[in-house]
């Protein structure tokens, strides 16, 4: 860019300016349309873009919901617009084959990185695991069945892997695994 004496950068201003409750929306839609590919204006023509359509739209619920999207924070906005985007997908349903194979990398995961099992039941969780796969969230089980069921399951598939590799291995080894641990030495 270049500056000199009596020059404004318009577009150090832009953002302000489209911020500024002073100024009408329509004198916003010509200042956007003559910075033509800025950034700060596309965002701004989008958010009003999508606030209108909804306000020109003639049932009054949908009125109600621009005027709820007007008072939100663009935090909230972005949250809203995010949410929307994932309920949007397609849906599509998963086998028992397929559930099953889920549930055990699952239940690896938890068990190989020491995650609390209460982790499972938090909404936060739950919500990430509806972001990945919503056809997969509903059949998500609770602690209970991770620390009983789920945990004999893999204990007991690994039990037979470790066996059967020892039992082809030459002569006879023993593995002994103790989890006490001397602090003298």
């Amino acid at each position: 860019w270049t500056c000199g004496y009596g020059t404004i950068l318009s577009t150090r201003l832009l953002e302000h300016v489209l911020k500024c409750e002073k100024i009408s929306d329509d004198d916003k839609l010509a200042l956007c349309a003559k910075m033509g590919k800025s950034g700060a204006a596309q965002k701004w023509k989008e958010g009003y873009d999508d606030i209108h359509k909804i306000a020109s739209s003639s049932s009054p619920a949908k009125k109600l919901s621009a005027a709820e999207l007007e008072a939100l924070t663009p935090a909230e906005r972005n949250a809203r617009k995010r949410q929307q985007s994932l309920s949007e997908r397609t849906v599509q349903a998963l086998s028992a084959a397929q559930i099953e194979a889920i549930h055990f990398a699952l239940c690896t995961f938890f068990f190989i990185c020491h995650i609390p099992f209460s982790v499972i039941e938090n909404w936060a969780f739950v919500a990430f695991v509806s972001a990945l796969s919503p056809a997969y969230a509903p059949k998500l089980f609770k602690r209970i069945a991770l620390s009983t069921n789920w945990l004999d399951k893999l204990y007991d598939e690994t039990q037979e892997k470790i066996e059967s590799k020892l039992h082809i291995a030459m002569g006879k080894q023993t593995v002994i695994i103790d989890g006490f641990k001397d602090v003298r030495k």
